[in-house]
């Protein structure tokens, strides 16, 4: 009857225990065979002697309750595992809201979320210093446009619109532009100050994880400061491009790959090429035809080193077909790190100033020469004169002894007859002592030797003066810097001789030297000038008969041949020392002197030849003038 022995044994052994089994549960075979569970309960009977003298039992089925139990129990757990599952999203969505929240909180936006019922859950810091309202106040409610500056008279706001999209907008938002879902609209806000305040709002909607629209989320950024630099920035622009097309210069920008972004007017005007024909285009295919190795070696140097180069003599063909000059100012656009971000390339036709340029130096030069013309006429005369004085006496020499030949002659011939007179022979003896031909074969020799020095001497003032007055190339042409000195010395002889002796200490081993000779010998013609005139004042203030001294060294130094001119003069006053090169600068009288010299000195070494000029002086006891050329070709 009972399935299984131990279940039997535990219910009897309660029941002795006990003295009675309530509901126990039991597995029993039925009738069919088949094994149930059974709830049996049993007492045991008692007489008065406290004996058993029987038992009383109940059985119940319970295999229906059993099955009803355990479906019951199925469902309870499925319940706890969704409420669980419930529980879990809920925390997790609690937790991603406050996670949401403190994101919102931090944006330096003013940010505000509200359900689609309308609902604030959302008011971040930046909101509540913008509205000056506490979020505290504004959560769980639907009014929040009261709280906005600009939203006041209840217009409808972006994230309003955002949600409930219409075709026409009415809202305090001066522009309105949709993104999709996104909107973005600028406004004013008065309220907030007593200058425009520019608000830019951004709107859009908020979607659950199945798509659905469950809120939306406006943010508002203060693009006052923006705005206003927006503004600058576009006031700049255009006045930076009103003063690049005022200015007479050619102005043209490049981009790194040296592709043309800027070409103003004056480049229109002065190459004939209009801006929007080559923007864009590499510089070396815009047209123009110039000296394009020079500037492309130029820029490259300048984005190397982000630097400034000057070119004063850029060759171009202007538009009338004749070739001209530009000056051009090469620069490099400073960028990120150490990287060129462009080249501007500033510059103007400077051929009219070339040529001017080239006349007053090339006027300065005669001036020079004419100032020096009577001295040269002086230098030549005085050997022109005694070969003068020689070439007479030759000529008198020549005359006698042609008398005493021609009686010569007639002797020779008489011998020959066989009959010469002792009438020829007297008369041959008196010609050779009126001739005194002693004293011819003495002085002819001498005088033949001096006419030939004197030549000589003439010839290198002339040499000397050809070599000065040439007009010169406007190419450099390595030279012999010891000899063109020498020449100006010579030329300028007549200026010093009186007052100095001429000192030189060239050195033999010098190289030769790049350079514009023409101008190199107008410089150091300057400078004599300049200390023959020092060592004049210098004398005439001591009273003294004593010549002073000019002295010229030459020399290799740091790359650079140099030249020091020094003299023995009056010294330069410190008053006027920074004013010495200044253009048409002169402490002589009016008419004495045009200030010009020293000044084209400068230009013609620092501007031509990227050398120095420098002084040294000393108040009455000279000064001493230091220039530097450099010995390597230098592209000016």
């Amino acid at each position: 009857m009972y399935a299984n022995k131990d279940e039997l044994d535990g219910m009897l052994a309660e029941l002795r225990r006990e003295g009675t089994v309530k509901n126990h549960e039991i597995s029993m075979k039925k009738k069919d065979g088949t094994v149930a569970v059974f709830g049996i309960s049993i007492s045991l009977l008692r007489n008065d002697a406290n004996e058993i003298i029987g038992s009383v039992c109940v059985a119940r089925d319970l295999s229906d309750i059993k099955k009803a139990l355990t479906s019951l129990e199925a469902s309870y757990a499925q319940l706890q595992q969704e409420i669980t599952v419930r529980l879990q999203a809920e925390a997790a969505l609690k937790e991603s809201r406050q996670e949401l929240a403190n994101i919102i909180d931090f944006l330096p936006d003013a940010t505000f979320v509200i359900n689609n019922e309308g609902k604030v859950i959302s008011w971040n810091k930046a909101m509540e210093e913008l509205t000056g309202v506490q979020a505290s106040d504004m959560l769980g409610k639907g009014d929040y446009e009261y709280s906005i500056p600009f939203y006041g008279d209840r217009r409808s706001t972006l994230i309003d619109l955002a949600l409930k999209p219409r075709e026409e907008i009415e809202t305090q938002y001066l522009s309105v532009e949709r993104r999709g879902e996104m909107l973005i609209g600028e406004t004013y806000a008065p309220a907030l100050s007593r200058d425009k305040t520019c608000l830019v709002g951004t709107a859009g909607f908020l979607r659950g994880s199945n798509g659905s629209i469950v809120g939306a989320i406006e943010s508002i950024r203060d693009f006052t400061a923006t705005k206003k630099a927006e503004e600058d920035l576009s006031r700049t622009n255009v006045e930076m491009a009103q003063l690049l097309a005022s200015i007479p210069s050619f102005l043209i920008g490049l981009k790194p790959e040296r592709r043309i972004i800027r070409w103003n007017s004056a480049a229109k005007e002065i190459f004939g090429i209009n801006g929007d024909s080559v923007l864009g285009r590499p510089i070396d295919a815009c047209g123009i035809q110039w000296d394009l190795q020079k500037l492309s070696e130029t820029i490259s140097l300048c984005q190397k080193n982000n630097g400034s180069i000057r070119l004063d003599d850029v060759r171009f063909l202007r538009q009338d077909g004749k070739e001209g000059f530009l000056g051009v100012i090469v620069s490099s656009i400073e960028g990120k790190g150490a990287e060129s971000s462009g080249i501007l390339l500033l510059g103007n036709d400077v051929t009219e100033r070339k040529i001017m340029e080239s006349q007053l130096a090339q006027a300065q030069k005669l001036e020079s020469i004419g100032r020096l013309a009577a001295g040269i006429a002086h230098e030549i005369n005085t050997p022109a004169q005694y070969v003068g004085d020689n070439a007479r006496f030759l000529q008198e020499a020549h005359s006698d002894m042609e008398r005493v030949h021609d009686l010569y002659d007639q002797l020779l011939s008489e011998i020959r007859s066989g009959s010469p007179t002792e009438e020829l022979v007297r008369k041959i003896e008196a010609a050779v002592q009126e001739t005194d031909l002693e004293y011819i074969r003495q002085e002819a020799p001498k005088a033949v030797r001096q006419s030939l020095e004197g030549i000589e001497r003439i010839s290198g003032i002339v040499r000397a003066m050809k070599e000065f007055s040439h007009p010169g190339t406007d190419v450099k042409t390595h030279i012999d810097l010891n000899r063109a000195i020498e020449s100006t010395t010579t030329v300028t002889r007549n200026e010093w001789k009186y007052v100095a002796e001429m000192v030189t200490d060239f050195d033999l081993h010098l190289p030769l030297v790049p350079c514009l000779p023409a101008e190199i010998n107008q410089v150091v013609l300057n400078m004599i000038i300049y200390a023959s005139h020092a060592v004049a004042d210098a004398l005439n203030e001591n009273g003294s008969d004593k010549k002073g001294t000019i002295t010229i060294a030459t020399c290799a130094q740091d790359g650079h041949a140099e030249i020091r001119i020094s003299d023995t003069g009056i010294g330069i006053p410190h008053n006027i020392r920074p004013k010495i090169f200044d253009p048409f600068f002169t402490t002589k009288e009016v008419g004495k002197g045009t200030g010009q010299g020293l000044a084209i000195s400068h230009s013609v070494v620092v501007d031509k030849h990227g050398g120095t000029v420098s002084f040294e002086s000393e108040v009455g006891k000279g000064t001493t003038f230091l220039v530097r050329l450099p010995l390597a070709y230098y592209q000016e």
